[in-house]
Parts: C-alpha cells; structure tokens; sequence
C-alpha cells in the first residue's frame, strides 16, 4: 500500500502520470481514499486580515507554508468557503510528549480575536 498526499491538483495528475508509466505487466494501482487538496490564495481579503491581526499582536508577519498534512479544510474548501489553519507554537503533535507555549497560545488568543473583531 502507498499513502501519497499532495498538495495540488497539478501535483495529482503528476503522480497519477508517473504511476501510470511505472505500472506494466499486470501491474496497476487503484485509489482506495481520496481528499480533495486544500488551497487558499495568498490574495485572500480573510487571510491579509489575518496575517496583519498576527503581525500587530506578534511583530512578525507570519510565513505562509504548503503542508502535506490532512485536515477538515478540505471538507469546507470543496463548499468554496475559505480556511485559514493557524496554531499557537507546540511539538510534539499526537504523541505523549506533545506540549504548546504559553506565551504563544495567548499571542494565538489575542490575533484570532483581533481578526474577528476586524472582520468588517
């Protein structure tokens, strides 16, 4: 079994492409599971509102990044409704030693809230 994950559709059709080439003599493969990838423009109005509430509360503009990981945006992205995922600094992720900062789950508090109450 392969667990593939990737972040665009233009990336999908690559791999779908590649493993169509490798597969040969009998050999196929079949998709078992399936999430729609998750995308939000960098020009989105709700995630320039966002980063400017972070930088006021953090004095750094926060960098944008690409995950492979999987979350419930995909379920709101394909009802075209935009999602931000943010999170306060932590390590550990899903095991016994997971932990988060204090200092940045208050610096998180302070920036969500200043972003709703500049959502008008």
């Amino acid at each position: 079994n392969l667990d593939i994950r990737f972040t665009s559709k233009k990336d999908q059709l690559a791999i779908e492409k590649a493993l169509n080439s490798i597969c040969k003599n009998g050999i196929s493969f079949e998709t078992l599971a399936y999430g729609e990838p998750f995308e939000l423009s960098k020009d989105n109005p709700y995630l320039q509102k966002y980063l400017a509430a972070a930088e006021k509360i953090t004095g750094v503009r926060p960098k944008l990044i690409q995950s492979a990981g999987a979350s419930d945006a995909r379920f709101f992205a394909i009802k075209n409704i935009p999602v931000i995922i943010s999170r306060p600094i932590g390590g550990g992720h899903h095991t016994e030693n997971e932990w988060l900062s204090e200092k940045s789950l208050k610096q998180y508090y302070e920036v969500v809230k200043q972003f709703v109450l500049n959502l008008n």
